[in-house]
């Protein structure tokens, strides 16, 4: 065990002269805890279930049956955190490994979709439908995509006869309160 500057450091120097370190997790308070471990034997067991699934292998067995043996496996890897391969910050993707091997790994990926069409490349009819699409899917969002309409009082014909000689080119008549349409 080496020891520091500040206090008494956990875990042992390897051949190289590096300190080798264990995290291991307390189930009773739920919280890592540095131990002093053997990374040789726990080496030794790696390099034989490492054997072990070899030869299942090489026996044919399913990737359902061979599944809790890389679990197994990939915890014994994790037990060791050595400085060289980033220490606790090489748990994580470890854990990441280890939750991946559980979901099985055969299912569908996500299929890439074909580019969208631009509005420019698109006919009148296309266009039209991906429009009424994006409004019904306003609707069903409870937003009225249509919002700013209003009623109608008069079509621009009868306006045409209501006002025809009684306004000059640009003059208002602001007494009255019409929405046009057409």
């Amino acid at each position: 065990i080496a020891s520091s500057r500040w206090g008494r450091r956990r875990g042992h120097d390897d051949a190289a002269g590096r300190l080798v370190r264990m995290r291991m997790s307390s189930t009773a308070s739920g919280s890592d805890v540095d131990a002093d471990v053997d990374v040789a034997a726990v080496e030794a067991q790696i390099k034989a279930k490492g054997d072990e699934i070899r030869t299942l292998k090489e026996g044919g067995i399913s990737k359902e049956d061979l599944a809790p043996h890389v679990a197994e496996l990939l915890a014994l890897k994790a037990k060791i955190a050595t400085p060289e391969k980033g220490g606790a910050a090489a748990e994580p993707k470890k854990e990441k490994a280890a939750k991946k091997g559980k979901r099985g790994g055969g299912g569908k990926q996500k299929q890439k979709q074909p580019p969208k069409k631009k509005e420019s490349d698109m006919s009148e009819t296309e266009l039209r439908q991906v429009r009424l699409g994006k409004a019904d899917l306003m609707k069903e969002a409870g937003i009225e995509p249509f919002a700013y309409t209003y009623d109608v009082t008069h079509t621009a014909a009868q306006l045409r006869d209501l006002y025809e000689g009684k306004l000059e080119g640009g003059e208002e008549d602001e007494e009255s309160d019409v929405a046009v349409a057409g």
